[in-house]
């Protein structure tokens, strides 16, 4: 062993020597507020202090089960740490718990965490929340402000998108990087997921035998699972209203309601559906069906869509709108020049096809009432 490296070796062990742990001294590291608070290596040093998470220890603690209908129980938490004008609180998982201190000990320890610190907490639950018998500050929250709402506009945004996929994957969907290219390579059912800095765009495209009902029938069963499990939304709906008690409430039916313009232009007592106000057809669709989600087929024809073979002033395409805002698009695709001349001159040589987009930022937006 050379000189040097014998002195570093002799350095680490005096180090662990003199604190009991592995040490690691680093340089540029933004010196931390004073607290004459306990210091941890193991939460059965003591009841409440700062304690060090560096992998120097099992204790098979399980964190965060839920706290409902379990009164009498004591159980382990992990989450953010808040002070409030008459308790503490705890959020975790996006659900809130209200915290009593079991000793003036612990409670004096508890004043000086940053509100948002992310703790350990052990304690019994009661009808007002959690009894706490040991609290441990992990991280010590920093002047950043946390924002719930984006926090719930995430978490409904990946909940819809995993309920979809749970839908196409059971109609024997592939998920690919980009659906069209799926499609070009001949893959009959395909879809993808697009994001930007504040976007999510969900594309479904899937190859028809005959009609593009086929994807309205995958579409709506789509929509169909991802409401009938709305029950798993609510805890991002409960965040929001906390900071607005005036969302609305959102209605969603069991079955997906499917309209053509015909039966929307009647609703507005109108001819055709040409232009027309998609916040009064949106209210009289809800009062007659119950329902602030329903789809548009049988769109007015726009010159570039596939044109409805039995009447040429509607199209194959359709548009799914939820709480007044249009979130779906689709259409039968033009897979052969000869169907729309002078539109298409050249034929594309591809399968017969029909896809959708759903925007899946504005409808988590608008499920938690929060779009601008």
């Amino acid at each position: 062993m050379s000189t040097a490296l014998a002195r570093c070796v002799l350095f680490r062990k005096k180090l662990e020597s003199e604190t009991g742990r592995n040490t690691i001294v680093a340089s540029n590291v933004p010196a931390q507020v004073v607290r004459d608070v306990p210091k941890l290596n193991h939460p059965d040093e003591a009841d409440f202090g700062d304690l060090a998470i560096d992998s120097s220890f099992f204790t098979g603690r399980v964190f965060n089960e839920p706290v409902k209908n379990i009164v009498g129980e004591s159980v382990w938490l992990r989450g953010r740490f808040f002070h409030n004008p008459t308790a503490y609180s705890l959020e975790y998982d996006l659900t809130s718990v209200v915290c009593q201190p079991g000793s003036k000990e612990l409670d004096k320890y508890a004043e000086t965490l940053p509100n948002g610190s992310v703790v350990d907490v052990f304690g019994k639950v009661t009808k007002d929340g959690l009894e706490m018998t040991n609290l441990y500050g992990i991280s010590l929250q920093s002047t950043v402000e946390l924002n719930e709402i984006e926090t719930a506009i995430l978490g409904t945004q990946s909940t819809l998108e995993q309920l979809f996929r749970e839908e196409l994957y059971a109609h024997n969907f592939f998920e690919l990087p980009s659906a069209k290219d799926g499609l070009q390579r001949d893959f009959k059912k395909v879809f993808s997921v697009s994001r930007g800095n504040k976007s999510s765009i969900l594309e479904v495209l899937m190859s028809i035998n005959e009609n593009y009902s086929d994807v309205l029938h995958v579409i709506k069963r789509m929509f169909d699972n991802a409401f009938l499990e709305v029950s798993s939304l609510e805890r991002y709906r409960d965040i929001t209203q906390k900071q607005n008690s005036l969302i609305q409430e959102i209605v969603v039916p069991d079955s997906t309601i499917i309209l053509t313009s015909f039966e929307c232009a009647a609703l507005l007592g109108v001819a055709e559906l040409q232009q027309f106000d998609i916040e009064t057809l949106s209210a009289k669709v809800k009062h007659k069906y119950e329902t602030d989600f329903f789809i548009i087929d049988k769109l007015p024809a726009d010159g570039i869509s596939v044109p409805d073979f039995y009447n040429s002033n509607v199209c194959n395409k359709f548009a799914g709108f939820f709480c007044g805002v249009k979130v779906l698009t689709g259409q039968q695709n033009v897979h052969d020049g000869t169907m729309i001349r002078g539109v298409f001159d050249t034929n594309q040589g591809q399968f017969p096809s029909a896809g959708c987009l759903v925007d899946l930022a504005t409808l988590s937006r608008l499920y938690l009432g929060q779009l601008d």
